[in-house]
């Protein structure tokens, strides 16, 4: 799968944001280890972590 410069640049700035979103919610919730999360933590983290495999999924098409 040959990819252009412009193409690598763009997968790896959405990359960048995922992570970036991972600690933005590793800091607001704790380690996932850290605590037991409710019910409510639980359904918006799998919300959150869906829409992050789409962006990283369009960011790869």
């Amino acid at each position: 799968m040959a990819h252009s410069f412009d193409e690598l640049v763009e997968l790896q700035r959405a990359a960048d944001q995922a992570y970036n979103r991972v600690e933005e919610l590793r800091d607001g919730y704790g380690a996932p280890t850290a605590s037991i999360w409710t019910g409510e933590q639980t359904e918006k983290n799998c919300r959150r972590l869906q829409c992050l495999n789409q962006m990283c999924e369009r960011a790869a098409a």
